[in-house]
């Protein structure tokens, strides 16, 4: 199984690189992220040898497309599009960033696991690109990008917290993650209904000179294999701190377009 090597996070927009389609499986957890283990899994069922065990777990999973595709990462997400014979492109699939929970390399393929509505609810996506490398390079840009942005959220959500109450004491290490869910909760709601107190802290954030000011409870170490994944931003907080675009107007087209071309499955293996 690939790993990817969190570097120093920077900003980029990814061209658009070639792509074909390996369909989708569920990775649901009750209790929130999936583990390591079930997105290997998840993984698994969306090779070529597994895809007639994942269509009996559901008709819709592993429908891969032979068409060939478009795939790009930016600040707005993960991009895939389909270019039509009018020479317009096609969106086939719009993922905001923040809803990127984990992505990782399996050879030439990258998997997205993507946040869906509902609590500890993940499809996870796969992709096949050109070759093992450039797989490991779209998974290692698409961890950085997300990495920095999830801090940016981080940071800005401490900062609106800690002005909207009294100071608190200091925060055991096991309560972290609770007082970080918190404040992401309380600025995406803020972010909804009155968001200058958010842009006066993005304002600070973007003029601190250290990305590591402490404003912001250090966070849990992430794995090597994942992004460092906040589940609880909304999308409002998310367009305002990670700068996405607002929606636009886009050729979206069906999957049942006859401009897809789906693949044989083949294969029965127990994973």
């Amino acid at each position: 199984w690939g790993t990817l090597s969190i570097a120093s996070p920077q900003s980029f927009a990814m061209a658009e690189v070639d792509a074909r389609y390996r369909g989708y499986v569920h990775v649901d957890r009750a209790d929130g992220l999936p583990s390591l283990g079930q997105i290997q899994k998840g993984a698994r069922l969306l090779m070529e040898k597994n895809q007639k065990t994942a269509r009996a777990m559901h008709p819709l999973f592993a429908r891969g497309l032979e068409t060939p595709l478009k795939l790009a990462i930016n600040r707005s997400g993960l991009k895939v599009v389909l270019e039509t014979p009018e020479g317009k492109e096609a969106v086939v699939m719009n993922h905001q960033i923040h809803k990127i929970a984990f992505v990782l390399d399996v050879g030439a393929t990258v998997c997205f696991i993507v946040k869906r509505a509902g609590k500890g609810k993940f499809n996870c996506h796969a992709f096949e690109l050109s070759s093992a490398k450039h797989a490991h390079m779209v998974a290692t840009k698409t961890a950085e990008l997300c990495n920095e942005l999830f801090s940016k959220v981080r940071r800005v959500s401490h900062r609106v917290k800690r002005k909207s109450k009294a100071p608190a004491p200091p925060t055991p290490v096991a309560e972290a993650k609770k007082e970080e869910t918190e404040a992401v909760v309380l600025t995406s709601a803020i972010a909804e209904s009155d968001s200058s107190a958010v842009q006066e802290a993005i304002r600070e954030v973007e003029a601190s000179q250290d990305k590591e000011d402490g404003d912001a409870p250090a966070a849990a170490p992430a794995d090597s294999a994942t992004v460092d994944f906040i589940a609880d931003v909304g999308d409002a907080l998310a367009q305002l701190v990670l700068g996405q675009a607002g929606p636009t107007e886009e050729l979206a087209l069906d999957l049942d377009s006859e401009m897809f071309k789906f693949g044989e499955v083949n294969g029965e293996v127990d994973c």
